[in-house]
């Protein structure tokens, strides 16, 4: 297994927490300065076990399912509407040495969210660590 980190682009528009919790990372991306109540429009979570979340989620309607190649990662994709008629994806990405994955939740409320969370997905790389 080679070690590395995913690696995706945040606007400058979207504020991002990072929740660390043993060997999973993740981040929580907010439109804007978020308000107490506000959700997240897209979730990412870096672990070793990542499972897909809206299989088991009442609250999402799976409309399709796909598997791909994004930027060199074997991509699993689930698409559809959550229970509020929102479009979101959800992608599971590998990387080809193993271990750690990433699972990316984007729900699009509006069509700038959804070009915000579409650039985001199409910005995350996996980045090995070189030998030392």
């Amino acid at each position: 297994m080679v070690a590395g980190t995913y690696t995706f682009t945040i606007p400058q528009t979207v504020t991002l927490f990072k929740r660390i919790n043993g060997t999973m990372q993740q981040y929580l991306l907010y439109k804007g300065q978020p308000t107490a109540d506000q959700t997240p429009f897209m979730t990412v979570t870096v672990a070793p076990n990542v499972q897909q979340t809206t299989a088991t989620d009442p609250n999402f309607q799976i409309q399709g399912q796909r598997t791909y190649t994004l930027n060199g990662l074997a991509a699993q994709e689930w698409t559809g509407y959550t229970a509020d008629k929102a479009p979101f994806t959800e992608i599971i990405l590998s990387n080809s040495s193993g271990g750690f994955k990433l699972d990316a939740l984007a729900v699009a409320t509006d069509e700038s969210t959804r070009e915000l969370a579409l650039s985001i997905l199409q910005s995350i790389q996996w980045q090995p660590v070189e030998n030392q």
